[in-house]
């Protein structure tokens, strides 16, 4: 037992220690700060398994050991050493962090657009896109079949739809980063949007909750911002309210994969997917005990490099992508990878714990210069915008590499600030023209 407690233990106190160094370096609101939430998240995914795993010591007759016991084969000695690649993997980030991070505040600005008009055309564009999703789809009747709902489109029309798809998730932050700069003039708006936004996100996906918990940590990070900051008591109320809230979602998609015979799909032990809190420890774990076996599969070197052939590659190609890769050779029957590997499972696929070590410490420099890079922009509504969505992507970065960013970045978020800024401009050029010319009308008739 004391071997699993004490990884949780430390890597608690890692997490309250890099807050207290951070706030007494910062006096600011640690909720702004992208390596607090990154900490927070690679915290939660270590001591959620781990509680697992000590209920499941304490009695293995209990149900809340289907998530882990199904999938790993092996004795809690390695089980909880895994969990100290866990604390090592946050505690090489939060030192890197910290030693880069500088001392400049996020302080808030007034951001240098802010017209109605250019809001309710973003709203339009995501109406429309969403329209086009709905009517290009073929009929689907499960989480599962959302997937592969466009393979019956050419190929012409599925690349628009790629399109499609990853643009309205720019258009979300850059209308949510509008939105909340108008805050006490839009606050029924913005309500309505968010709700709108994340229960279309969950009925269009059929229970898909990773875009919906996106919008909300962007709703948290610009609330926060430029409104007020949340007290700890209305977060925690929050995260309980989120978690009841997911769980349920969860469970009734469970229900509908388990009928759509996924089970019987990946392999002989699987009795149920894992929960989401046990996604980045239990492949990371079984690819490090395949590596101390020496029996990983052949990998191409590609792969390691696939962060950054990814934003020039289209999403069917899947050549060089590591999720694939594991799928492809630990379950070769499942038609969409069951799990997604994180910077800690990477490491096991190339050069074990002095990778992790490397990955935290880059992973660190990383995020610590996308903070002074925002800090240094934050009077402009597009910096705002890039900082909002690399605050809200930060759980996946947990759950996929460290260089994650750059492929939504690119394919996502630049042109979707482009397209904007060029909406923006032609709508405010047509508003200040007519502006102009009643000016002009009104002089005239005087």
């Amino acid at each position: 037992m004391a071997n699993l407690i004490l990884p949780l233990i430390s890597s608690i106190l890692l997490l309250v220690l890099f807050t207290f160094l951070l706030w007494r370096r910062l006096k600011q609101n640690l909720f702004l700060e992208l390596g607090f939430l990154y900490l927070s998240f690679i915290v939660i995914y270590t001591i959620a398994p781990g509680i697992g795993l000590i209920f499941i010591e304490l009695n293995p007759s209990l149900n809340v050991g289907m998530m882990i016991t199904n999938y790993l084969d092996s004795n809690i000695v390695d089980l909880s050493f895994h969990l100290w690649r866990h604390f090592l993997f946050g505690f090489s980030f939060s030192l890197s962090y910290y030693l880069f991070r500088g001392s400049s505040q996020i302080v808030v600005s007034k951001i240098d657009q802010r017209e109605t008009l250019s809001i309710y055309l973003l709203i339009s564009i995501i109406i429309f896109s969403f329209l086009l999703l709905f009517l290009l789809s073929a009929p689907v009747d499960g989480y599962l079949e959302n997937y592969t709902r466009y393979e019956h489109l050419p190929n012409y029309l599925r690349i628009f739809v790629s399109l499609i798809i990853r643009f309205k998730a720019g258009f979300y932050t850059i209308l949510l980063t509008l939105l909340f700069a108008q805050y006490r003039s839009k606050k029924t708006l913005i309500l309505f949007v968010v709700l709108t936004l994340c229960a279309l996100e969950i009925l269009y996906s059929y229970g898909s909750r990773i875009y919906s918990f996106v919008i909300l940590l962007q709703v948290f990070f610009l609330y926060s911002y430029f409104v007020k900051a949340l007290s700890i008591k209305r977060v925690l109320i929050s995260i309980v309210f989120l978690l009841t809230l997911f769980s349920v979602i969860e469970i009734v998609r469970l229900q509908d994969v388990k009928s759509t015979g996924l089970k019987s799909s990946l392999d002989d032990k699987t009795i149920g997917l894992p929960t989401e809190l046990g996604a980045v420890f239990i492949p990371s774990f079984l690819l490090y005990q395949e590596r101390e076996q020496n029996t990983l599969p052949k990998r191409d070197w590609q792969m390691f490099f696939y962060d950054f052939i990814s934003p020039f590659t289209r999403n069917s190609d899947t050549k060089w992508n590591p999720m694939w890769w594991y799928a492809n050779n630990y379950y070769p029957k499942s038609e969409v990878p069951p799990f997604t590997l994180g910077p800690i499972a990477e490491s096991a696929i190339w050069g074990g714990e002095f990778d992790l070590i490397l990955r935290g410490f880059l992973n660190g420099v990383f995020f610590a210069t996308i903070v002074k890079w925002f800090i240094r922009r934050r009077q402009k509504f597009w910096a705002v915008s890039v900082y909002v969505y690399c605050f809200s992507f930060a759980v996946i970065t947990v759950k996929y590499s460290i260089f994650f960013y750059l492929t939504p970045f690119l394919k996502e978020l630049l042109p979707t600030i482009l397209i904007a800024k060029l909406l923006i401009f032609i709508v405010l050029a047509i508003f200040n023209g007519n502006s102009k010319l009643n000016s002009k009308s009104i002089r005239t008739i005087n």
